[in-house]
């Protein structure tokens, strides 16, 4: 994950809007702003750390130096496994620069460095907050790290559970950061209560901004996957050729706005909608938020661990979404 050059885009849109969530349980609440402000001050810090040439680093070592970072960290079983990662190590410095797989490296090193910049850059601006409101290193340290989820806080048997179903411990931790800002803020619940009514009003501004699909008849709005709808912020943009911008949701948070865009589909949708099935449709948006095992549309995929998933989605002929993978009609399968 930390290897994916596209994973620093979702990652920030939902490390910072968790962030604000959970900053109403802690001494910074009511700074939120100032946060905001320092975010990408605070990534040009830790871009100065990890990359830079000297420059200026802020808060960013005392910050290390604090413990409140997180990422990719290294375990050993034994101490032959930490001698044959050293010699890996001795050979890649041993490598010359003409050597093809220098420059495969230092491309891997840059996209992990800069998922670890945004990673650590929405707690870098907690951290600064924290200092710069009188926080002692360690106070501001706490706050930081656990203002999003810690990857590096682990159970017993975590390891084993993560190698089989994948950010099972990230789901669970952020699940649990989440019911502790809602049991001790009541800013955190005036929050949530916000969100509910903030999903009403976008399906009701969605809907008259996107107008009738002029093939069907129907309202734009009501013909977006529900899919899309449930995990993505849908921001109407009438002149593009989708006609909406998706932002990504931030999870265990997402089931706020869902609540209040299903009351509005019961009150304006084009389409009939029998209160019965929405409020199934609320049932199973929350089971499905709150599986520390992943998205599935079924219970084989359920049960399924991570690296079986795609197999068990081709035997159904159904997506993680509940879309099918391929058509059946066609005489020789052909995928979609």
């Amino acid at each position: 994950t930390s290897r994916n050059p596209v994973f620093m885009l979702f990652n920030m849109q939902r490390d910072i809007q968790h962030a604000m969530f959970n900053l109403s349980d802690t001494p910074l609440s009511g700074k939120e702003w100032q946060v905001l402000k320092n975010i990408l001050p605070a990534m040009r810090q830790y871009h100065n750390l990890l990359r830079g040439n000297g420059e200026k680093a802020g808060y960013a070592d005392e910050f290390r130096e604090a413990g409140a970072e997180t990422g990719f960290v290294k375990t050993f079983e034994s101490i032959h496994d930490h001698v044959r990662d050293l010699q890996k190590d001795l050979d890649k410095m041993s490598r010359s620069k003409a050597n093809p797989m220098t420059y495969i490296e230092k491309t891997v090193q840059a996209i992990d460095d800069y998922n670890a910049i945004v990673e650590n850059g929405v707690r870098l601006a907690v951290y600064t907050v924290a200092r710069e409101n009188g926080r002692s290193i360690r106070q501001a340290a706490k706050i930081a790290k656990e203002i999003t989820v810690d990857f590096n806080r682990r159970g017993t048997y975590s390891g084993f559970i993560n190698s089989l179903y994948m950010f099972t411990n990230a789901s669970i931790q952020g699940h649990a950061r989440l019911f502790r800002a809602l049991k001790k803020s009541k800013k955190a619940r005036v929050m949530a209560a916000g969100l509910v009514g903030l999903g009403f009003v976008m399906d009701m501004v969605g809907r008259a901004l996107l107008g009738d699909d002029d093939e069907t008849g129907l309202k734009v709005w009501d013909e977006i996957p529900e899919w899309d709808k449930e995990r993505y912020w849908i921001v109407p943009a009438p002149w593009s050729r989708e006609r909406y911008i998706k932002v990504p949701m931030p999870q265990g948070l997402h089931i706020l706005p869902n609540i209040g865009r299903m009351l509005s589909e019961l009150c304006f949708s084009s389409r009939k909608k029998d209160p019965l099935d929405m409020a199934l449709r609320a049932s199973l948006l929350m089971v499905d938020a709150f599986n520390p095992f992943g998205a599935a549309s079924s219970p084989g995929q359920f049960i399924a661990p991570t690296v079986a998933k795609p197999v068990v989605q081709l035997s159904e002929n159904r997506s993680f979404a509940g879309q099918k993978v391929f058509r059946e009609e066609t005489p020789y399968g052909g995928y979609t």
